[in-house]
């Protein structure tokens, strides 16, 4: 039986209380609150989670559409007076709350809409949603909730309570850009109704693996929430998933502004032993071994996503267009040899640890010059020209802490002093912000190392590319796995998603990492007919890896140089190769 409304009131306004001693938490980056963007956005939620979305966007001046039902009349006595209430529904009322809704939207507030409301079906998307975003001319958000510890509801939409003290993730989507000439097209609504289910599902496994105590890397963003394989682990597998939860929590710490006392010590202990050895170079306490052949180094100060391997590649490029016998030295990972290998095939590629072998080897089979890739700290064998890549991600998003406690290998003042040629590089689309960032940026390079030459490089996605027969016969890439072993596999997850909706599962392997061989196989069952997609240099070590008949795609990166490519070519010019 229903409680009188003004007891279901009281009753509501009790719980209310309760939302603030939920911790609020963004998926993506667990250890952080969670945020809304920035402007006005059209912001969509399912009915179910209406307790946690009261809870983020009370006292923000948004504005929502409650029903002239008692669950509306219960939604609008509740909230705060800062929020605005349009009443009305699809069956009552529901031209004024329209227009109320797209005044308040105009005006330059936020909007919050239950496509599946007030009555359902559940986690449907009626076209309120959309014809609001379309007459407002602001993006629809999808917005995902799940808590660590909760109930539910025997109600239509099965209504979602934490509990007091749970955490909740919230995961917020990508912007979806509705036109105004929309007019009830299904497929809008089903972009939409994808986008909140992957979203939920996203928030829904972090909530998981925070119950269960443990990070495994894989995230599911399958709707009806497969359960986890209870089979005892592998040795093999076991490490490699204490290595994923390892670089995991170490990368959410290097987006705190004050780490662990623990990773702070061992961060200076690391910094220390980096300047001391760098002294001894400096010195000449330490010498470094003379190549048989002109070394142009490319490195960096970060770990990992910086693009040194695409740069390299790009200047063996240059070189060789000018007729010269180029070789490529790597450290030895499968993935950067075979990937260095794809990209430039008539250059030798050379993979071992110790880069001065290298360099003999790559002499005697006739190279004139060769190019080191990820050299910088690699001061053993000298070099003649060298090239450091600064990473804008890294840098503007990081708190600047030495490794375990940041991202960072060395000082980035100190390093600039000891290079030729500094390169920007970064993968997010230019904005305002990161050009007035470039422009602080510079100033301080030139300020530190006056005579150090400027270059900007940009990276961009192509349309993803098949990789087997079996994907070049599907016609159309829908993979159902993204998989990806990189530094930065958020990056790659964001991107893809962003383009390919048919993303459900998305599993991070360790850097340069594979997976373990019961691993690989369930990664395979679940990625069926669909397939799967990764990035080059996951495709360079694990393409022999995957059957013919499970469609497997490759998103292409493409370097273009944005400044100093002439200056580059120039200093390339100046090296005396014989």
């Amino acid at each position: 039986m229903d409680l009188p409304l003004e007891l279901a009131v009281r009753g509501l306004c009790l719980l209310l209380p309760i939302g603030r001693t939920w911790r609020l938490r963004d998926a993506r980056r667990p250890r952080q609150r969670a945020a809304l963007p920035d402007g006005p956005h059209v912001y969509a939620v399912w009915h179910e989670h209406l307790l946690p979305a009261v809870a983020l966007f009370r006292d923000r001046g948004c504005v929502t559409l409650a029903s002239r039902s008692r669950d509306g009349e219960l939604v609008a006595r509740v909230l705060s007076p800062r929020d605005l209430v349009a009443r009305g529904s699809s069956s009552r009322g529901g031209a004024a709350g329209l227009r109320r809704l797209v005044r308040a939207g105009r005006s330059g507030r936020s909007i919050v809409l239950t496509p599946d409301g007030p009555r359902g079906p559940r986690r449907s998307v009626a076209t309120g949603v959309a014809r609001v975003a379309a007459l407002t001319g602001r993006p629809i958000v999808p917005v995902g909730f799940a808590a660590t510890h909760g109930s539910r509801l025997r109600t239509w939409d099965r209504l979602r309570v934490p509990v007091p003290g749970a955490t909740v993730y919230v995961s917020i989507g990508r912007p979806i850009a509705v036109p105004a000439s929309f007019r009830e097209d299904p497929s809008c609504l089903e972009t939409i109704r994808l986008a909140m289910q992957r979203e939920t599902a996203r928030a829904e496994v972090i909530a998981a693996e925070t119950r269960e105590g443990r990070a495994s890397g894989t995230r599911r963003a399958c709707a009806d929430g497969a359960r986890r394989d209870p089979s005892p682990l592998s040795p093999l597998r076991r490490r490699a998933r204490i290595r994923r939860a390892l670089e995991r929590r170490l990368r959410a710490e290097w987006t705190r502004t004050r780490p662990r006392a623990a990773l702070r010590i061992a961060a200076r202990m690391f910094a220390l032993a980096r300047r001391t050895r760098h002294a001894l170079y400096d010195a000449g306490v330490l010498a470094a071994a003379a190549a048989p052949l002109p070394i142009v180094s490319v490195g960096g100060v970060t770990v990992g996503g910086s693009g040194k391997t695409p740069l390299a590649s790009s200047l063996a490029g240059m070189l060789r267009a000018r007729g010269v016998e180029v070789a490529i030295l790597t450290r030895g990972y499968e993935d950067e040899v075979c990937l260095h290998a794809r990209l430039r095939p008539d250059v030798g590629v050379y993979g071992h640890r110790d880069r001065w072998r290298a360099a003999r080897r790559a002499r005697a089979d006739g190279a004139a010059v060769a190019v080191l890739d990820d050299g910088f700290q690699h001061r053993r064998l000298s070099r003649d020209l060298e090239l450091l890549v600064l990473d804008r991600d890294a840098l503007r998003r990081t708190n600047g802490w030495p490794l375990p406690a940041g991202p960072f290998r060395e000082d980035v003042e100190r390093a600039v002093r000891r290079t030729d040629v500094v390169v920007l590089s970064g993968r997010a689309p230019a904005d305002a912000g990161e050009a007035a960032f470039d422009h602080c940026l510079i100033e301080r390079l030139r300020a530190v190392a006056p005579g150090v030459t400027l270059a900007s490089v940009r990276f961009t996605d192509g349309p993803p590319a098949p990789l087997n027969r079996a994907a070049r016969a599907c016609g159309g890439a829908r993979p159902a796995v993204a998989l990806t072993g990189i530094m930065k596999p958020n990056l790659f997850f964001e991107r893809v998603g962003a383009s390919l909706d048919s993303i459900r599962i998305e599993h991070a392997l360790p850097d340069h990492g594979l997976p373990a061989a019961d691993e690989w196989t369930r990664l395979l069952e679940e990625a069926g007919e669909e397939g799967l997609v990764m990035t080059p240099k996951d495709a360079a070590r694990l393409a022999p890896r995957i059957p013919e008949r499970i469609p497997a795609w490759v998103v292409p990166e493409t370097l273009v140089w944005e400044r100093g490519e002439a200056e580059v070519r120039a200093r390339l010019a100046e090296l005396d190769i014989s």
